[in-house]
């Protein structure tokens, strides 16, 4: 590490020309500067102190005003006393990460150290018997060098920030990854559990069901505990689907055709009912490889998310777009929308802003879509509505196999 301090500060040194003359200059102006110092570190930490993003970070009061003084003041004592050696490198290369850790945007340094070259110019220009010429060229060096051993150090300090901001980031999501693991794997236990139960008592209710007279006043409440059974056995289904989702069996298909398909099976919801459905690109629809039922999974859920956003005689556009190598189902409506902050949860299995719901529809449908190598887009804003893009290659995957069916059904 220490060899590629050196090389480094001699290359610097060489870059900018740096001589040992500088250094004498330098120190030899230094009594007749140094009664100014303190003017001078004054007036810089006003200056960058009068700015909002820079007095943010120095907002500690009196005495950190008055320690941050000292600092500069300090620091123009050795920059001009010397000696500019290998310690010297090393000390102010460390001046980069102090003010990282700090928090102190780089632009601010670079503008405080522009004011302090301006500064210390003017002084030089006053003292008299002195060569102004070289003397202003060691102080421009000088400063020159600083301001490469800030940049570096700067770099070096964000970068090892970004990487630990990284290795947090990624840490919390194998957390939660883990987290998510072990409760898929509780909710398809306990799916199983609740299943059998369900279509027990679902049985026994029918049975009474039909043993009542046509006119009995408690068919009714009958009709209501099947229909709460089937809510039951659907967000069951949800969690078994989610914890263990299938892996998707090809075939090939229209894919406009399998659409419609799913909107005259939802044609009676009265959610779907209510509202105006227009359709575009369907009848042209591309021939695709993928799992039908899965993609008629994915369409329904998200047709029927968009009839829900949406007020009496709305309406709800389905869409398809392709090229040579894609195809996509795009599905807007016209509804509430949502915030960015609930667009970007929308995805989070579990996460639902519906009274009913287990806030897993989203998720299975990205985790159908991914399996198919596709991705899902969703796009909303508060009172204009939602955009859902749903993308898949024309081809499966080459996993198991079936992208070499594939290929050769279409070659032939």
């Amino acid at each position: 590490m220490a060899g590629m301090a050196n090389s480094l500060f001699d290359e610097l040194r060489a870059c900018l020309q740096w001589t040992e003359a500088d250094s004498a200059r330098l120190r030899a102006v230094r009594p007749r500067l140094a009664p100014r110092f303190a003017a001078v570190a004054d007036a810089v930490y006003r200056r960058l102190a009068a700015r909002p993003g820079a007095a943010a970070v120095l907002a500690g009061g009196p005495e950190q005003a008055a320690r941050i003084r000292a600092t500069l003041e300090r620091w123009l004592v050795e920059l001009f006393q010397g000696p500019h050696d290998e310690a010297f490198f090393r000390r102010h290369r460390d001046v980069g990460g102090a003010h990282t850790q700090a928090g102190l945007p780089c632009y601010y340094v670079l503008a405080a150290m522009g004011l302090m070259r301006h500064e210390l110019a003017g002084l030089i220009l006053r003292v008299r018997d002195a060569d102004h010429a070289a003397t202003l060229d060691a102080l421009h060096r000088v400063m020159d060098l600083e301001m490469a051993l800030f940049l570096e150090s700067y770099g070096e300090a964000m970068t090892s920030q970004i990487h630990d901001t990284e290795r947090r980031e990624m840490g919390d999501r194998l957390r939660e990854a883990e987290q998510l693991a072990s409760v898929g794997r509780l909710a398809a236990s306990l799916a199983h559990e609740i299943r059998n139960p369900l279509a027990g008592i679902s049985g026994a209710i029918q049975v009474i069901g039909q043993a009542m007279a046509p006119e009995d006043p408690h068919r009714e409440v009958i009709e209501e505990i099947l229909k709460q059974i089937r809510r039951l056995d659907a967000a069951v289904q949800d969690l078994l689907v989610y914890s263990r989702p299938k892996p998707p069996q090809y075939d090939r298909c229209r894919l406009g055709a399998a659409v419609l398909r799913v909107v005259s099976l939802l044609r009676q919801e009265p959610d779907v009912r209510r509202v105006k459905l227009t359709f575009d690109g369907l009848d042209a629809g591309p021939e695709v490889w993928l799992d039908e039922a899965q993609l008629q999974q994915v369409v329904a859920n998200i047709l029927l998310n968009a009839a829900q956003a949406c007020t009496e005689g709305q309406a709800v556009e389905i869409r398809i777009v392709h090229d040579d190598e894609t195809a996509s189902v795009i599905i807007r409506d016209t509804g509430r929308g949502m915030s960015p902050t609930l667009a970007e949860q929308a995805f989070e299995p579990f996460f639902t802003t519906k009274a009913k719901g287990t806030g897993l529809g989203l998720p299975i449908c990205r985790k159908i879509v991914e399996a198919h190598g596709g991705v899902i887009h969703l796009d909303s804003q508060p009172g204009k509505g939602t955009t859902v893009t749903v993308t898949f290659p024309l081809r499966p995957p080459a996993a198991d196999g079936c992208d070499r069916a594939a290929r050769s059904e279409v070659d032939e």
